[in-house]
């Protein structure tokens, strides 16, 4: 692997990571509202 490549990954996996993470919990967060609205429908009309 030459140090393109390594400077490359070493810059994009973190990322990467970062990004599965954060739409994992934006889809957590998403799911929750869901529920919460189902649950609270008065506080959601505002």
């Amino acid at each position: 692997m030459d140090r393109a490549r390594a400077g490359y990954a070493a810059c994009v996996g973190p990322w990467l990571s970062y990004a599965v993470l954060y739409s994992v919990e934006a889809e957590r967060v998403e799911v929750f509202a869901v529920m919460h609205q189902r649950r609270h429908p008065d506080q959601w009309r505002r």
